[in-house]
C-alpha cells in the first residue's frame, strides 16, 4: 500500500467496546508489518485497554523505527487514533 504524505492513516486498533465484552489480548507478530521496506517489532495490545491505551502503544512502536523509515507516528486530537507523517515528503509503503 503507498500512502502519499498528505494522506492520515488511522489505525484500526483493538480497543474495549461499550457495551461488549473485552478483547483479548492482542499480539502482533515481529516483522508482521512493515514502513517502507523495515519491519516493526513485536506490539501488544493488553486486554482491556481503551483505544488511546493502544494507539500509544501503536505510535511508540513506529517512532522506534522512525530513523530507519523516514515515517513519524503522532496520535490524533482525539488521541484514540495515530497519524502517519513522512518527513522527507516521500511516498509511504506499508505493508
Amino acid at each position: 500500500v503507498d500512502i502519499k504524505p498528505s494522506e492520515a492513516v488511522s489505525s484500526a486498533l483493538p480497543s474495549t467496546i461499550p457495551g461488549e465484552s473485552q478483547f483479548e489480548t492482542v499480539i502482533i507478530s515481529s516483522g508482521a508489518i512493515t514502513i517502507n521496506g523495515v519491519a516493526l517489532g513485536e506490539i501488544t495490545f493488553p486486554s482491556g485497554n481503551t483505544a488511546k491505551q493502544n494507539a500509544t502503544i501503536a505510535l511508540a512502536a513506529i517512532n522506534a523505527i522512525k530513523d530507519q523509515t523516514g515515517v513519524e507516528a503522532r496520535l490524533s486530537q482525539t488521541g484514540d487514533r495515530i497519524i502517519l507523517a513522512d518527513n522527507s515528503g516521500g511516498t509511504m509503503t506499508i505493508g
